[in-house]
């Protein structure tokens, strides 16, 4: 069997450098990458001192891996969603009562029942009783 070649950058890299079989660098704590290069995600400072970030680094990479994965999942619903809408006629239901409503509330706007001539004698009209009950 041949050995595969090593690449690894020898100042980020665990002992044996690589491993002989594969080719796969082994790296050294807080370092990663194919060949061992870059600073490893949680640790701070210039390659190849990569110290630990504190506990609060970890924190809030745990809340935003989380908070990645819940995106990602609702995009992957959104794209079955639009591929089912056939198949969901309790949603689609609800949307053409949501659409009859908006159309009733842009046909109110278009042609109001009152006039504004008419809207401010009922107005009048009802200060003038709100005015007379209360005195």
């Amino acid at each position: 069997m041949a050995s595969a070649t090593c690449d690894c950058n020898k100042e980020g890299s665990q002992k044996p450098v690589c491993d002989q079989d594969t080719g796969t660098c082994r790296c050294q704590e807080g370092i990663s990458g194919p060949r061992c290069d870059r600073r490893a995600q949680g640790h701070d400072q210039e390659f190849p001192t990569c110290l630990r970030y504190r506990l609060c680094f970890d924190q809030w990479d745990h809340t935003i891996s989380s908070l990645s994965t819940v995106v990602q999942g609702l995009i992957r619903l959104a794209a079955n969603m639009e591929d089912k809408r056939e198949t969901l006629p309790v949603c689609e239901a609800d949307f053409k009562g949501l659409r009859e409503n908006m159309s009733e509330i842009e046909r109110i706007w278009r042609h109001p029942v009152f006039s504004s001539e008419e809207f401010s004698k009922v107005k009048d009209y009802h200060d003038s009783v709100r005015n007379k009950s209360c005195s």
